[in-house]
């Protein structure tokens, strides 16, 4: 499990929040929501946002979060300059 996913999960049983809750909280179907839980999703564009405030933090504190959590994912197969680069370009 990812960070990420760790934190949303936490902040959701914080909030006593089903999955299907969540989803709808989002307007998206519970097995769209249920692929960020499950780690096959990663935030990105205007998702950022909505993440952010359903969490409770700054759209910036969630983004280190997820570089950390992108980072461990695609580690073994990028070099740390092509990581960095893609990075950079990602939230312009």
């Amino acid at each position: 499990m990812t960070k990420f996913t760790e934190l949303l999960i936490k902040v959701r049983e914080s909030k006593h929040m089903t999955k299907t809750e969540v989803a709808q909280f989002f307007n998206w179907t519970p097995m769209y929501y249920g692929r960020y839980e499950n780690g096959y999703l990663t935030p990105q564009g205007t998702n950022i946002k909505k993440f952010a405030d359903f969490m409770g933090i700054s759209e910036k504190q969630l983004k280190e979060i997820l570089v950390d959590t992108i980072y461990k994912k695609w580690k073994g197969y990028l070099n740390v300059d092509i990581f960095r680069f893609m990075l950079r370009n990602w939230w312009r």
